[in-house]
């Protein structure tokens, strides 16, 4: 009967999809695991601070805001796990994986824990040299994001050099990505430190032109291997993996070039005007594709996995 796992009907199988996704998403290596139940308290201290954040009133906006701690929570929480799950589907290497997990585990957790603090305090954590405390609370986040940097460029290359078949493309593509959302971190700093030092306060938002969000498109370059992992694990046990993977690539490739430049024209996230709004919509069409190609085509019921062991 369809709905109970069986293949033969054509509606999905939801409780073996349900088991097979789950069963591909686990994290099995001792490093890569580490890494998943940080993910975890991530998770929990932003869910817990967008309590704080309710309970103040919505205290989303400004400088000083616990809207800090609960979207680095979330972001950390994010790449930690996508960090561990990739880490996951290379050959176990702990003299390699442990260095990397613990680098990119420190860095992360004393930049949240840094924001976290300040918030709690009532001080901006980001261009904040108003004491020598403040100052050198912004000078160790920099040591930090350098430290998860590291990290992140030797993930970056362990994935170009033994990425298993079928996965370079998309794994290779994310974390470039996520160097260039590194990258595209480098201009919010050098405009946060001028806006300090033209207007002696520290900036409520950063913004290109009129309405440009600038850390716009340096949130959706650093998370768009989450978005790939998910792709390569929904079409795992698809016969259509191939081209729900690139439909996926291509989409999202296509929404970051529309957020770097609809940024730089000066244009807020959700003003879709402008020509490069092609992009945007471009990328949207290939995600639906994706989407409806692979509604239509599942038949995974208990069929084998294709990931590596």
């Amino acid at each position: 009967m369809p709905g109970q796992g069986d293949d033969s009907g054509g509606v999905f199988p939801y409780v073996d999809w349900m088991e097979n996704l789950i069963a591909d998403l686990r994290l099995r290596y001792p490093y890569s695991r580490v890494l998943g139940r940080l993910a975890l308290a991530l998770a929990f201290s932003a869910v817990l601070h967008l309590g704080v954040a309710i309970a103040r009133g919505g205290d989303w906006q400004g400088a000083v805001s616990f809207r800090k701690p609960v979207t680095f929570a979330v972001s950390f929480s994010l790449m930690f796990w996508a960090m561990g799950w990739l880490m996951d589907r290379f050959p176990q290497r702990p003299r390699l994986g442990w260095p990397i997990a613990l680098g990119l585990a420190g860095g992360g957790l004393v930049e949240t824990g840094l924001i976290t603090m300040q918030a709690w305090r009532g001080q901006a954590s980001h261009f904040n040299f108003a004491t020598e405390f403040d100052s050198g609370v912004f000078s160790v986040m920099g040591v930090t994001i350098g430290l998860v940097s590291l990290a992140l460029l030797a993930i970056a290359i362990w994935t170009f050099v033994e990425s298993p078949p079928g996965m370079k493309l998309p794994m290779g593509t994310g974390m470039l990505l996520v160097l260039l959302g590194l990258g595209l971190g480098v201009p919010l700093i050098e405009m946060g430190v001028k806006f300090w030092e033209t207007v002696g306060t520290v900036p409520d938002h950063l913004t290109v032109g009129a309405a440009g969000v600038a850390k716009f498109p340096h949130a959706i370059a650093l998370h768009g291997i989450q978005v790939f992992i998910f792709a390569v694990v929904v079409g795992n046990r698809l016969p259509i993996r191939t081209a729900l993977v690139r439909l996926t690539l291509g989409g999202y490739l296509g929404i970051v070039g529309w957020s770097i430049v609809h940024t730089n024209s000066g244009r807020a996230p959700g003003d879709p005007t402008g020509i490069e709004s092609i992009l945007l919509f471009g990328g949207l069409a290939a995600f639906t594709a994706g989407g409806v190609l692979a509604w239509t085509r599942s038949r995974i019921g208990r069929s084998p996995s294709t990931l590596p062991a």
